[in-house]
C-alpha cells in the first residue's frame, strides 16, 4: 500500500481493510475485488469476473488438527466450530476486520486447502 501511495507502483492487491482508509482522500481507486462477490463494504467495485478476468484470490484460513484424530473427536471439534461461526459476535469480528465469513465443513475446507494449494503450485511453476 506505502508503494502505491507513493507512486512507485501503478497497482496492488491488498485487504478491503488496508484500502477503506484510503479512499475517503481520494488517493486510491479500487479497481476490482477477486471474490466470486462484490463485498459488502465496497458494493460499487466490481468483482474481476465481472470485468472479464476470471480470477479469484482472497486470504483464508483454517482450523487444523493432528492427522489421526479420533473421528468422535472430529466431529465435535466441527460441530463446535461451525456453531462459533453462526455466533454473531464472531461474525461481528470477522466482518469488522473487512473479511468474510466462508464455513466449510472438515471435508469441504481440505478439498479447497488442496485445491489452492495446487492452483498456486501451478502459478508459480512448482
Amino acid at each position: 500500500m506505502a508503494a502505491v501511495l507513493g507512486n512507485q507502483v501503478d497497482a496492488a492487491a491488498s485487504g478491503v481493510n488496508e484500502v477503506k482508509q484510503n479512499l475517503a482522500d481520494g488517493k486510491l481507486k479500487v479497481l476490482a475485488i477477486f471474490h466470486s462477490e462484490r463485498h459488502p463494504e465496497l458494493p460499487d467495485v466490481p468483482t474481476a469476473k465481472e470485468q472479464g478476468l476470471d480470477l479469484e484470490i482472497g486470504g483464508w484460513g483454517g482450523i487444523y488438527a493432528p492427522k489421526g484424530l479420533p473421528a468422535d473427536v472430529k466431529a465435535k471439534l466441527e460441530e463446535s466450530i461451525k456453531a462459533a461461526t453462526e455466533q454473531q459476535s464472531y461474525r461481528d469480528v470477522i466482518t469488522s476486520s473487512g473479511n468474510l465469513v466462508v464455513y466449510r465443513s472438515s471435508q469441504e475446507f481440505t478439498e479447497f486447502a488442496e485445491s489452492e494449494a495446487k492452483r498456486f503450485a501451478d502459478l508459480i511453476g512448482q
